[in-house]
């Protein structure tokens, strides 16, 4: 046997042991492949030919007796440190915009949903095919031209199976990295839209007495059944109350001149986030700040752009365009799962939620592009 082909087999165990014991923390790198050492600095996994190899092969042993003392401190070593290591010498992953991470990953999950059914598809072509290869090849009767079509169309329909397989396995693969690629740029543009508030870069600084003015408002609503807000001031002054006393809406044409530029609060008795009136009525009449408060939190709103010159144009269509947003979401995913059934509580709760993490997300991606900060708390 040549040193090529002992080479190969080498480094082919290596690779099962390898296989056979990924769960364990402790490993050693050798040649390109991954080793599990045992307690003992022994390979406990895998054939005797690679035992040989740890104990004679590449001076590790050696290595490790002189800098750790035993091969299991040094392949722990490796697993701690170099990992860390390499980690750390990688270039930090380049931000995309949460915008354009969303769109990828619904344009994947779309493929992906089109790339299962595919898969199903080719997976019961494969299985009729397998049960005429597994009837005709046997049969000493059937002829052989029957045979090698049979034969033909298997291994066909194998290959097709395996490649929409394998499709599927890739972007299966890309929707996990792209979801926790949105999910860790959603936490950091919610830390930076935090950030942004605390420091002032909107239309004005919350201090502590506006801080302390708001929340104690909203202590005050928070748990009612019906609508009622609070308008207060960049000195934290509570400018005035308002309610009917039994809707889900309030009437604030009395007080336009009082909302300029100032923060105004009211509550949403079914914990929901903004709607576009709410929107429309803070962009409209000037405010800072619009926030929604419920039992478990806040929504809020805040103007990044200063009333000096003209409301911008983007700003003015920002509730046109969230309202058309969400009609359009309601019309073709909500109503179809409503229609398909079955018209139960269940359903309607499941419809309730899809629809209202859908406006918060849209608020999440969209806001900033017409001038404000969206920020849950």
């Amino acid at each position: 046997m040549d040193d090529a082909v002992k080479r190969y087999r080498i480094r082919r165990d290596a690779r099962i042991a390898a296989k056979k014991a990924r769960a364990d923390d402790q490993w050693i790198t050798m040649r390109g492949t991954h080793v599990l050492i045992d307690d003992g600095g022994q390979v406990s996994k895998g054939p005797e030919k690679l035992k040989n190899v740890v104990k004679q092969g590449g001076g590790y042993k050696s290595k490790a007796d002189r800098k750790y003392g035993s091969s299991d401190k040094y392949s722990k070593a490796i697993h701690n440190g170099w990992n860390a290591k390499s980690a750390q010498d990688r270039p930090p992953r380049e931000r995309r915009p949460l915008a354009v991470v969303h769109k990828e990953l619904e344009d994947n999950k779309r493929n992906l949903e089109s790339s299962l059914k595919q898969r199903d598809k080719a997976k019961e072509n494969y299985e009729m095919s397998k049960d005429l290869y597994d009837t005709y090849m046997d049969d000493p009767e059937a002829a052989d031209d029957l045979k090698e079509m049979i034969k033909k169309d298997f291994a066909t329909t194998q290959e097709k199976y395996k490649a929409a397989q394998s499709e599927v396995d890739r972007l299966s693969e890309k929707d996990r990295a792209l979801r926790k690629e949105f999910s860790e740029e959603r936490e950091a543009v919610k830390k930076e839209n935090s950030e942004a508030i605390r420091t002032g870069s909107t239309a004005f600084v919350r201090s502590e007495k506006v801080v302390t003015a708001i929340h104690g408002s909203e202590d005050l609503i928070r748990k009612q059944d019906y609508e009622t807000g609070y308008c207060v001031d960049k000195n934290g002054n509570r400018l005035f109350q308002a309610s009917d006393g039994a809707g889900s809406s309030i009437d604030l044409s009395a007080y336009q001149e009082q909302l300029k530029d100032a923060v105004f609060t009211h509550n949403h008795p079914q914990g929901s986030t903004f709607s576009a009136e709410d929107i429309s009525c803070a962009v409209a009449n000037g405010m800072a700040e619009v926030r929604a408060c419920h039992r478990g939190g806040a929504y809020s709103l805040v103007r990044r752009y200063s009333l000096d010159g003209e409301t911008p144009a983007t700003s003015r269509d920002f509730a046109w365009d969230y309202q058309e947003a969400v009609s359009k979401y309601d019309r073709e995913v909500i109503a179809p799962i409503w229609r398909r059934g079955p018209q139960v509580q269940e359903t309607a709760d499941k419809c309730n939620k899809m629809y209202e993490d859908y406006r918060r997300q849209w608020l999440e991606l969209n806001s900033k592009k017409y001038g404000w900060i969206y920020s849950e708390e």
